[in-house]
């Protein structure tokens, strides 16, 4: 699953989305719509729709992760609903062509190796923390520096 994320013009000012990137397919895929649009489909009235999948589907990609199986679980679903829908189609068609192309040529965001290397260490009882810049890093997230 390829994750990325964009930025689309709201109300007010500029709203950072997370999408799914199909390169072979050429698509990139509005998870937030893709998933107001499957609710809506299952009888949730619009507004609900937009609470839930924006919950799901956050701003902040760290946030969504940190979602863990839900995430992952309710992205699969959005996007299997997605198919051939208005979800992937939310940005004009010459942008989103060329931000799948830029989103499939980049690394993934998450270091699969880094990840089962913490993992392992966690499991083992081997891994040690630094209180101070975990505390650190709190603040600054708390007060928006940090995503």
């Amino acid at each position: 699953m390829k994750l990325g994320r964009f930025v689309l013009e709201g109300l007010d000012g500029p709203v950072q989305r997370i999408c799914l990137v199909l390169a072979e397919e050429r698509r990139v895929i509005d998870l937030r719509a893709a998933e107001a649009l499957r609710q809506q489909g299952r009888g949730a009235s619009r507004e609900a729709a937009l609470r839930y999948a924006s919950t799901v589907f956050p701003s902040s990609m760290s946030a969504a992760i940190a979602l863990g199986a839900q995430f992952l679980e309710t992205a699969d679903a959005a996007t299997a609903a997605a198919s051939h829908s208005a979800a992937s189609a939310a940005l004009p068609g010459a942008k989103l062509i060329r931000l799948a192309s830029d989103l499939a040529s980049q690394p993934p965001p998450v270091d699969a190796a880094r990840v089962a290397s913490l993992r392992a260490a966690i499991a083992e009882g081997t891994y040690t923390t630094d209180a101070k810049n975990i505390a650190l890093a709190m603040l600054s997230y708390a007060q928006g520096r940090a995503d």
